[in-house]
């Protein structure tokens, strides 16, 4: 399926405002989903004819990223205020061969 935009909701995507945001949006990137929500209007959307794509790729590792951010921020407001941002490790394993 071919997108023109994707709507990005680190952590949860909450119902309402996801679902609201969506219908300008031909794809999801989120962390978490509950699946008898957004993922049940995904599918009404593709029997209607208006398919949506859906990647989820968890929470810790959708909201990583903004934790690096909001630290680096916090440590430039406050110089001497110690900040240190915990990384969270990937939380899936993999069977290598």
């Amino acid at each position: 399926m071919a997108l023109r935009s994707i709507l990005i909701v680190p952590g949860t995507a909450e119902v309402v405002s996801t679902t609201q945001a969506l219908r300008n949006a031909d794809a999801l990137l989120t962390g978490d989903v509950r699946e008898w929500e957004v993922v049940t209007y995904i599918n009404d959307s593709a029997e209607a004819g208006l398919p949506k794509a859906l990647v989820a790729t968890g929470r810790i590792l959708s909201e990583q990223p903004f934790v690096e951010r909001c630290a680096l921020a916090v440590r430039q407001a406050f110089p001497g205020l110690q900040v240190r941002e915990v990384a969270e490790p990937d939380p899936f394993w993999r069977v290598q061969a």
